[in-house]
Formats: C-alpha cells, structure tokens, sequence
C-alpha cells in the first residue's frame, strides 16, 4: 500500500464489510464527542435502513461498538453511548483472594 494510502482512502473502505464502516463512523463520533455518554445511538432497523443494509449487519455494527465497550444496552432506553470511565470499573483481579477448595482425604 502506498504511504499517502490510508483509513479514509474510498478504495481502502470498499475492502472494509459494511459493518466494520459503519462501526467505524460510530466511534469517530463517539471519540469526538460528538456522541457523548447516556446518548441513544440508532436502532438496529434505523441502522438498517439509514445505511441500506440487511438487519444482521446492523446487529453486526451494534455488537462491534458493545464489544469494544463503547456502547451499552439499557432496559427502557435502547442501545446508549457507554460513560468512558465505566469500561475500567471492574478490576482485573479480584480484590480478595479466593479461599482455596477443601482438599480430598
């Protein structure tokens, strides 16, 4: 690839599956602010029609942003921009140890 070739080259995106496009126009959203935190983000048929692709894909799009912790489902709501700080909330360890299982005699 060339070095003026990048992400936002249209012959680059086209190699892109629609969903990781469509993912990718949601994070530079969120990453700019321009979704902030407790925002609604579309819904999976909104997703589907806006950018004129099957439903499966705009769940595709929906799980991506879950999975990289951007987005979150809430009851009631729908699918919400996930609060930044919340994604390092749980720790990676456990806080206490775990007691150790009653060995075999």
């Amino acid at each position: 690839m060339k070095e003026s070739e990048g992400i936002d080259d249209p012959a680059t995106q086209r190699l892109d599956p629609p969903y990781q496009r469509i993912a990718a126009e949601f994070r530079a959203r969120i990453l700019a602010g321009d979704l902030r935190p407790g925002d609604r983000v579309p819904s999976i048929r909104q997703i589907a029609q806006r950018w004129g692709v099957a439903v499966a894909t705009a769940i595709k799009v929906v799980a991506a942003l879950r999975d990289e912790g951007l987005v979150e489902a809430k009851v009631g709501t729908g699918t919400v921009v996930r609060a930044r700080s919340s994604r390092n909330e749980r720790p990676a360890v456990p806080s206490r140890p775990r007691p150790a299982p009653p060995r075999a005699c």
